[in-house]
């Protein structure tokens, strides 16, 4: 509820959070958390608060999409030889961490089984984790027409269908076809068109929300799509988001969305005849398969907020950087986009003086817009450039620069055909096989995206080091306070953490203060905690050390030694005189004769909450 509207509900909590700055990128959070119901008059039922977050926060997933937890206070982060050993937590879609579930390591614990702190870190870390969608299952016995939504689970294993359990299976059946039609959704995922198909072998099966866009709903930071594979005819259909694996136990529907960006009812019919056309039924039922269809890590540079100059033949080169965030280009910052334009990718010999590995140099008008500057790429890929209208794609070797001159399109790279001179049939096929297929027939610009060529992702470098890479990480201590384990604060704490990447580009982080835990009528509950910037090397030794000054506590009214505050007014300003003892009653302000009120420094029955800030010359209280 908000504090301006009014309502019948009152709290009596007051929430106090201070920051200090330890440098060396160390911050300390103390939170205390006041209950200033009258303790003499109030109700316990009422007043008595008995769940808290402490506190509540998180990450953005694009920017650090890994989460670490040490293992008996050793945090293990991968290297060259052994990219296995890491670890990590798998990131499920919040609310998926109940015991047992999905999210493994990541389910719900209380402090004193973990080591003390979660560490985020940022692209680049390898871990070595199986990635694989699968549908969901009906539990052993159950029946859905009976009760919708508790016969189904979000996945289960071999053992638990081996005991009864049956996952969804997909295809398509041959008296039927994928009979898809357009499912009308309040928010659609991404603004595309969103679907539902005939696209279950059974009925039977009741309602599921796995809310999924990538291949690995617990792995946010594998950044492959979801493919549904006609195993029938080898054709693939990228799906970018899936609502429903099933919603009801009476039809065959899959509810998912395509990438066709929804604009009215022409988009719509385009994406129903195209994957009507892609599933259409055969003479006997037919699988469908989930398959990766993996995008590159590689990603084109960006021109800075200022801009670049521009005219015929200006090479700008002090105006790219050669990353950006996504924080980056929220403020100002713009990546390079990739495609075809109208007039086609007019493909040419690049002439350059040093050749890729003897390999055919090329340029090719494959940006949307001009106005980009100088980049000196020269990356060892490969990857793929992916025509997203034709499902083609050529393989590129090399990169040589995203941009060159701020008034063309062009891109030059090069591809994996032996140079063989101005004749030659390798340069002459190279040529003619990227111009046909970035062929563009349309009146529109193609997007063009970047893929992996390879979807094994087994290939670390031997030169791969873990420990540069950033790492933010919050510090919460093991829980030793709690009376749970023999301290005096009542209750017990545990982490949640959970990806909320299919609605918002965030991770969810909170302890909790649970259970037994009871703030009364006149107490406190204070708890001094740290975050941290650093490198993912340096994680464990500060985390270790600063888990040593962890302060959790319950202070009662009368545990409190307070100092006397008054409080000193001329016409201007007000001024706050605390004592200068612990205990001490009495203060002075010789520039003022008397105080106009006087307090305690810290709550006390009877006595209301004041604020006293300054800003600047002025004073408030």
């Amino acid at each position: 509820t908000q504090a301006h509207i009014p309502n019948p509900f009152k709290s009596s909590l007051m929430y106090i959070t201070k920051f200090t700055n330890c440098g060396d990128g160390i911050i300390e959070h103390t939170q205390m958390i006041h209950n200033f119901a009258d303790p003499l008059t109030s109700e316990s039922l009422v007043v008595d608060q008995d769940y808290f977050n402490v506190g509540w926060s998180g990450v953005r997933s694009s920017n650090l999409p890994f989460a670490l937890e040490p293992t008996n206070d050793v945090l293990t982060i991968g290297s060259a030889a052994d990219v296995g050993d890491v670890d990590y937590l798998p990131l499920c879609r919040w609310n998926q961490d109940f015991a047992g579930g999905p999210a493994g390591r990541a389910e719900i614990k209380n402090l004193d089984t973990l080591g003390g702190y979660t560490t985020f870190v940022g692209e680049g870390l390898i871990v070595n984790r199986e990635y694989q969608l699968t549908t969901a299952c009906r539990k052993a016995g159950a029946s859905c027409n009976l009760d919708v939504t508790g016969c189904m689970v979000e996945s289960c294993t071999d053992a638990e269908i081996a005991d009864g359990y049956v996952r969804i299976p997909l295809g398509v059946r041959a008296s039927s076809g994928p009979n898809c039609a357009f499912h009308n959704q309040a928010n659609p995922h991404g603004g595309y068109v969103a679907l539902k198909c005939d696209f279950r072998l059974t009925s039977g099966f009741g309602r599921t929300t796995p809310y999924t866009t990538g291949i690995d709903p617990c792995a946010p930071w594998k950044d492959a799509r979801i493919g549904f594979y006609n195993t029938l005819t080898g054709a693939m259909l990228e799906v970018s988001f899936v609502r429903h694996w099933s919603y009801g136990a009476s039809n065959f529907l899959v509810y998912f969305s395509t990438f066709i960006k929804d604009t009215g009812t022409t988009s719509q019919t385009e994406a129903i005849d195209m994957v009507n056309s892609m599933f259409e039924a055969g003479s006997s039922n037919f699988d469908i398969e989930l398959r990766s269809v993996s995008i590159s890590p590689v990603k084109p540079w960006c021109r800075k907020p200022t801009g670049c100059l521009t005219g015929p033949s200006v090479s700008d080169p002090d105006c790219m950087v050669s990353s950006c965030t996504e924080t980056m280009i929220e403020n100002g910052y713009t990546r390079i986009a990739l495609g075809v334009p109208p007039e086609g990718p007019d493909c040419q010999f690049y002439n350059t003086t040093d050749p890729y590995q003897g390999l055919v140099s090329l340029q090719c008008n494959l940006r949307t817009t001009t106005g980009f500057g100088f980049t000196d790429v020269n990356e060892d890929c490969p990857i793929g450039f992916y025509n997203t209208v034709t499902g083609k794609m050529v393989e590129v070797a090399f990169v040589k620069h995203w941009s060159l001159y701020g008034d063309d399109r062009r891109v030059y790279f090069s591809v994996f055909h032996a140079d063989d001179g101005v004749d030659g049939v390798n340069r002459n096929l190279a040529i003619n096989e990227v111009n046909e297929i970035f062929a563009n027939d349309l009146d529109s610009t193609i997007s063009i995206e970047i893929r992996s060529p390879s979807e094994t992702g087994s290939d670390v470098p031997s030169s791969y080091d873990p420990a540069p890479l950033p790492a933010f990480t919050y510090v919460y201590g093991k829980g030793e306070e709690y009376d749970t384990s023999g301290g005096d604060v009542s209750g017990w704490s545990r982490r949640r953490i959970g990806s909320t990447v299919d609605t918002r580009d965030y991770t969810v982080f909170t302890i909790n203060w649970l259970g037994t835990a009871k703030l009364r009528a006149g107490e406190t509950y204070v708890n001094r905690g740290f975050k941290f910037s650093s490198d993912l090397g340096s994680v464990q030794a500060t985390a270790n050390n600063l888990n040593t000054k962890i302060y959790i506590d319950e202070i009662a009214l009368e545990q409190w030694t307070p100092r006397k505050i008054d409080i000193y007014q001329d016409s201007s300003k007000v001024v706050a005189v605390a004592a200068t003892s612990t205990g001490g009653d009495s203060t002075t302000c010789p520039a003022l004769s008397s105080p106009v009120c006087s307090g305690k420094s810290t709550p006390q029955f009877g006595l209301d909450p004041f604020f006293h800030v300054e800003c600047g010359s002025e004073s408030y209280l």
